[in-house]
């Protein structure tokens, strides 16, 4: 088992990394719990989970690794959360979470192309089905469809990625771009 102890160029890179960004994520973190105590709780099992597992993260981590790290935060945050039974003090409208991708019913080239993709929506689970209504019928913003699902913006956001990277698969298999 990869142990950081065992690599000290490892254990410069982690330090760094942990100075340039533990401000920043115990900020957002702050702003989002409204409870600096919170906060902190919430930061510290963060990097000592960082810190533990730094052999699977830090090959995942491209350029500052910032939008990686955010997310990482966010999930800390709303695992803290479900734990407690209770929900971020600030919404999470505090940092914006859309994905500006465009969906694959936008990148169809026509009519028939997006008759496929529907006709393969329809093979999904009910929920993920909704979801697609929602986003892709509708044009829902995933805060929008995370209201009317009665869902968390993360838990849409998440599903929604899930089901985009499903479609590209399956429409690669239909022949589809």
């Amino acid at each position: 088992m990869y142990s950081i102890n065992s690599d000290p160029d490892a254990r410069t890179r982690f330090e760094h990394f942990y100075s340039r960004h533990q401000p920043w994520v115990l900020a957002l973190l702050i702003r989002l719990t409204r409870d600096s105590d919170r906060a902190a709780d919430i930061s510290q099992d963060l990097w000592l989970k960082i810190y533990s597992r730094w052999g699977e993260f830090e090959p995942r981590i491209e350029g500052t690794g910032v939008a990686w790290l955010r997310t990482i935060a966010l999930h800390a945050l709303y695992d803290d959360s479900r734990a407690r039974g209770c929900r971020a003090a600030t919404p999470i409208e505090a940092v914006e979470l859309t994905d500006p991708r465009a969906t694959p019913f936008e990148t169809a080239a026509d009519d028939e192309e997006r008759r496929i993709l529907y006709d393969l929506v329809a093979s999904f689970h009910p929920p993920d089905r909704d979801l697609v209504d929602q986003i892709a019928g509708r044009q829902l913003s995933t805060r929008a469809a995370a209201e009317a699902l009665d869902s968390t913006v993360p838990a849409v956001v998440t599903r929604w990625c899930r089901i985009r990277k499903q479609l590209r698969t399956l429409a690669k298999e239909k022949g589809l771009r």
